[in-house]
């Protein structure tokens, strides 16, 4: 009982004087952990690093620190006056670089009793900052690419401004290059265009075409690679003049299919001197193909060679050099040997200027900001209408009237696309301008077998069947789009798609698509 007023008196000191400690604690904990953060988050430049050197390995484009909002922003690296330190993991077990450093640091005397010769000069140890790999450096735009999903305009004004690069002359000067070039095969003919300028700038290049984005088509239609395949061919040979096609590729960069039967066909084809040259038109997937490649090979450090990949078209605006060694391809050349490195040269997306249509110039602005905020495009579910004469197809910002037909009988339209259609008669629509519209006839004898394809840029395409005989239709697109936006295409890519079943018209048409 004598004990209680000392242990009172005992406890009243100690809680405000612990209280204090604790506060000040965090207090100094707080201002200690303060000074990194204003360091690493500050925006103030270095001066000696106000001066950025080389191009972004994600995109191509050059290091710049002056407008954040143009490609290849990057804010240079700040001072700090003590290195940073890495702390790791504590582990019970000794790696090689540790324990040679650990004998390095001992004296003589004590190698010599534990029996342990004098390291040379050429075998000290590096220091921390030889051993940790240098980081890679991405630009401000690529970054909330790859993690932001950013989403960039879609007018040529905004593409014509941010592109570096959009020629192919250098290729004027190789003697027969290897080019690997990628088509869409659910954007053709448009997907063709790059095909059709390197016919007309090297037509002796040796090339091995990919047909990309086949996940895109029906999971029926892949059944029948081999009528694709030459559907696809036939499709080149009619248009573009080549004179070595190596092979076509069916592929699929999103889900690998036939990534590694090209990886090895190309092993097959590539010769010691040779340089490959990925091709294509803006939007194909060049990234998305070379990084799919990149996570199928057994290259050495090929994950930092791995290019920013989005659904933005015009994506890379620079050239990227990436060692084929990577994709091993080639052995590593030792640095200092006189042995020649040869390289995969990523390209800009070539576009057609002189059409003057942006891509996915025929879909709504919701449309738009719907296609380019999914990661992965969804396959193509066709669903077949009955359209009679005096009726209208709408498909994004394109337009099909029926204006007669053999007897009036309907024709029956496959969709191919992931945009919703709207079905309506043409009296309640406007009166389409000349200049914007286009008359064309349409033939069909058979009642399922498709004849005839109304092919429209970036949107899919229409496919027409039905014992209808003879049909007169009109297409109408908006007067901001040349009428290069739409092609008929004869005969049909997959004529085969209908199978008897008549969608009946819901509505504003979401639920044809689901």
């Amino acid at each position: 009982m004598r004990l209680v007023p000392y242990i009172r008196m005992l406890r009243a000191y100690v809680k405000p004087t612990l209280g204090y400690v604790l506060q000040s604690t965090s207090c100094h904990s707080v201002i200690r952990h303060a000074a990194p953060i204003k360091r690493i988050y500050s925006t103030q430049l270095s001066k000696s690093n106000t001066d950025l050197t080389g191009t972004c390995p994600g995109c191509g484009a050059p290091f710049q620190n002056h407008d954040r909002r143009r490609p290849g922003f990057m804010v240079a690296s700040r001072d700090i006056s003590e290195p940073k330190k890495i702390v790791k993991n504590p582990s019970k077990d000794l790696d090689h670089a540790t324990y040679q450093k650990l004998l390095y640091d001992m004296d003589t005397s004590t190698r010599q009793l534990l029996g342990v010769a004098d390291p040379a000069i050429d075998d000290q140890p590096c220091s921390d900052s030889d051993t940790i790999p240098a980081k890679r450096r991405l630009c401000h735009r690529c970054h909330e690419l790859n993690h932001k999903n950013r989403m960039e305009p879609l007018d040529l004004a905004h593409l014509r401004s941010t592109l570096q690069y959009n020629s192919l002359s250098f290729l004027e000067t190789k003697r027969q290059p290897l080019v690997v070039c990628l088509i869409d095969v659910a954007d053709m003919p448009w997907s063709l265009y790059g095909l059709e300028k390197l016919a007309s700038i090297q037509p002796n290049s040796r090339v091995m075409i990919i047909a990309n984005k086949m996940d895109l088509l029906p999971p029926a239609a892949l059944k029948h690679e081999q009528r694709l395949r030459e559907f696809i061919l036939s499709t080149i040979k009619n248009r573009i003049n080549l004179e070595q096609i190596e092979s076509l590729s069916l592929v699929s960069a999103t889900k690998g299919w036939g990534m590694k039967s090209f990886l090895k066909r190309l092993s097959h084809t590539i010769l010691p001197s040779d340089d490959v040259y990925v091709l294509g038109c803006a939007n194909v997937g060049k990234s998305a193909f070379i990084n799919r490649l990149l996570a199928l090979s057994y290259g050495k450090n090929r994950d930092k060679y791995r290019t920013t990949s989005s659904k933005n078209p015009g994506t890379t605006l620079g050239n990227i050099l990436i060692p084929l060694h990577a994709f091993g391809l080639q052995p590593d050349a030792p640095f200092g040997s006189s042995i020649r490195q040869h390289y995969l040269i990523d390209t800009p997306g070539i576009l057609d200027l002189s059409q003057g249509n942006s891509p996915k110039c025929l879909l709504t602005p919701e449309q738009q900001k719907q296609a380019l905020s999914k990661r992965h495009d969804t396959p193509f579910k066709p669903v077949t209408f009955q359209l009679k004469p005096g009726q209208s197809f709408l498909l994004g910002r394109a337009r099909v009237d029926i204006e007669d037909t053999t007897n009036g009988l309907p024709v029956l339209f496959t969709v191919f696309s992931n945009l919703p259609p709207h079905i309506t008669k043409s009296s309640k629509l406007p009166l389409p301008d000349q200049n914007s519209s286009t008359h064309f006839h349409a033939t069909s004898q058979h009642q399922s077998h498709a004849s005839t394809d109304i092919c429209f840029a970036g949107a899919g395409w229409v496919a027409l069947a039905g014992a209808f005989g003879s049909a007169s239709l009109r297409i109408v697109l908006p007067q901001d789009v040349t009428k290069d936006a739409c092609s008929i295409r004869e005969p049909s890519f997959l004529p085969y798609e209908f199978h008897g079943q008549i969608r009946k018209f819901f509505g504003a048409g979401h639920r044809a698509v689901q």
